[in-house]
Parts: structure tokens; C-alpha cells; sequence
């Protein structure tokens, strides 16, 4: 029988780790929680105490067949700080064991060149860490034995991927159809349709007015996301309209003289108005009606990307089309 062990840090995410072990204990594989901190009662992000089954100390790691990094700040932090962990990562990867991680923890696999040649994902934002990887855009994905998955709301789908590489396809839609995620309902999550912060051009509130018309030029945008420099909030949304009334009244105005003005004096019209990375679908669609792109943020009101109306679009007709085909007696791929 297979053996997975699940560490856990101060500050892990909650629903990350604690989805794995649920979905790997329902099948009858032997799943233990594992403390890195010294201490058998572990304190996630959101603070709620669990307590684990071992200190990383007493693992006897010969006997192990996968390690999960759940994500979550500070506890992936926590997790790359503890030597003897990062230790048996490196030795798992060399031998061709299978080590997981899921949200900001595969960070850790990129910083110590593990991903370098693998399809890979992270939470948006951290794709830059992953270092030699080719960064995929699935809500979980697997290369070789390595197991990534993008967030929290992915979670889901990075256990069942697990699942499904331990024991079968099959058991992994057989959890599935337990757990209510697939052929009952349909299954959306929208970083699928994520363009993440690194992909997309925006301003910061400290710009001029100079760059912020260089920026938009160069990237032939008609409206772009404003971003607080301080923390990376998502402050608003300026369009040409903006910037065209405020030239108008400006007699004279010159590229030089537009690198003195700060872009705060420009009147923001419309903002479009942001999602939580949780919102569901039906919410999506509704700003998405309105607004040719929907910022998305995380629980901070950090600026992690946009989804736009398009890609929406496009993936919905495709949609419509597959299930024509289906009651039709066809199949699409």
C-alpha cells in the first residue's frame, strides 16, 4: 500500500492540505499529517489548530511514496526553512519519487531547479518562481512525478490527481462522482480562465502621465488596470476616454511635459469592477457583460490577473458546440 505524507507548517492553507488528506483517507491510503515546527498541534493562515499524526522527526521517510507541500503563507515559507524536509525533497526527486505541491509551494520545487523541463503552475503570481518549468494554466497537472496545482480552489483537483496517480483513472472518477464534482454538475473553476498578473500590462498609481500613454500605446490597450505601487491593490481602471478628456483641456501639452504629471490627476470615469478568485461562475458572467475584462483579486485585494470577456465567449461556444454534437451522437475532443 502506498504511504503519503502531508507537511504541514505554521501558516499552511487550510483547505489545501486538509482536502488531500481527506480525499486520500476516504480511499483507504495511508495519509499522514506531519509537523515541520517541532510541535504536534500545527496553526494554519486562517488560524485553525490541527493536530498532526507525527513530527517530521520521527517519519521514516524509506517507507514513504509521495510528499505533499500544501501552500498557504506563511506556511510555505515555513516549509522551504526546515533543511530537513527540503533534504528529502531533493532525494525524492532524484530517485524518481513523487513530490506534490500545490499554490505558492511549488515555488519551493522551482527555487531548488525541480521543475526545470516539467509542466508546472503555481497561484498566480508565482509563476515567475518556477524556475525552468513550462508554466501550464490547469487547476492541476503532472509531469512525470512531479504534482502541481494552482490554489486553494483547486484543491479538488490536485487530490484527485493524486489519486489518480497512485491508483487509477478510475478510482479517481469514481471519487469524483462520490464527491459530487463530476458528470452531476458541471465542473468550473475560473482560473481556468485566468490571465495572470505576469501576462497582463497595467499602471501604478505612482506612474506619469507619459508612461502610462507609452504603456498603453505599446500594448494598443483601450483601458488598463491602475494598481496601488504600495501593496499591488487593484485601485480602478483607466481608459482612453480618460486620458482624452484630460488632454483636451490641456492646451499645448507635450510628451515632456506629460513626464511631470502624475497620472493621479486624471478623472477615472468607469471602473471595471473586480471579482474575488473564489466568485462563481454566474457572478463572472454578470460583470463580464459589462466590462470587456474583469480584474480578479485575492483575499488581500492583491491584483492577481483579469479574465476577459472574450476568453469567456470562446470557451462557452466551444462548450455549446461539444454538447450538440453529444446529444447528436457525436464526440468532439
Amino acid at each position: 500500500m502506498s504511504r503519503v505524507c502531508v507537511f504541514f507548517g505554521t501558516g499552511y492553507e487550510e483547505i489545501e492540505a486538509l482536502t488531500v488528506v481527506d480525499i486520500l483517507r476516504r480511499q483507504k491510503i495511508d495519509t499522514q499529517m506531519v509537523s515541520v515546527t517541532g510541535e504536534k498541534t500545527v496553526t494554519g493562515s486562517h488560524q485553525i489548530s490541527v493536530q498532526m499524526d507525527c513530527l517530521i522527526e520521527d517519519v521514516d521517510f524509506g517507507a514513504v511514496d509521495v510528499i505533499v507541500l500544501p501552500g498557504g503563507m506563511p506556511g510555505t515559507k515555513n516549509l522551504e526553512a526546515c533543511d530537513m524536509l527540503m533534504e528529502q525533497v531533493d532525494a525524492f526527486a532524484a530517485v524518481g519519487k513523487t513530490v506534490c505541491a500545490i499554490c505558492a509551494a511549488p515555488s519551493i520545487l522551482g527555487h531548488r531547479g525541480l521543475l526545470k523541463g516539467k509542466k508546472a503552475i503555481a497561484y498566480p503570481g508565482f509563476e515567475e518562481e518556477l524556475t525552468g518549468a513550462e508554466v501550464t494554466y490547469e487547476p492541476a497537472v503532472r509531469d512525470g512525478n512531479i504534482i502541481t496545482g494552482r490554489g486553494m480552489g483547486c484543491a479538488i483537483d490536485f487530490g484527485l490527481m493524486i489519486l489518480e496517480y497512485l491508483e487509477d483513472k478510475e478510482a479517481g472518477n469514481a471519487m469524483a462522482e462520490k464527491l459530487y464534482i463530476r458528470g452531476n454538475r458541471i465542473q468550473m473553476n475560473i482560473l481556468f480562465f485566468l490571465t495572470p498578473k505576469s501576462e497582463v500590462a497595467y499602471v501604478y498609481d505612482t506612474d506619469t502621465l507619459r508612461q502610462v500613454l507609452e504603456k498603453m500605446e505599446n500594448h494598443k490597450y483601450s483601458s488598463i488596470p491602475v494598481l496601488r505601487k504600495e501593496d499591488g491593490r487593484y485601485i480602478g481602471t483607466l481608459t482612453e476616454g480618460d486620458l482624452l478628456w484630460y488632454i483636451k483641456d490641456k492646451n499645448n501639452l507635450s510628451l515632456q511635459g506629460a513626464e511631470k504629471i502624475p497620472m493621479t490627476v486624471l478623472n477615472r470615469r468607469r471602473d471595471n469592477e473586480p471579482v474575488d478568485v473564489d466568485v462563481d461562475m454566474e457572478h463572472l458572467l454578470n460583470k463580464a457583460m459589462s466590462q470587456n475584462f474583469v480584474p480578479v483579486i485575492d483575499d488581500r485585494k492583491r491584483f492577481i490577473g483579469i479574465i476577459t470577456r472574450k476568453d469567456l465567449i470562446q470557451y462557452l461556444c466551444k462548450k455549446l458546440v461539444t454538447v450538440e454534437l453529444e446529444a447528436g451522437g457525436m464526440s468532439i475532443s
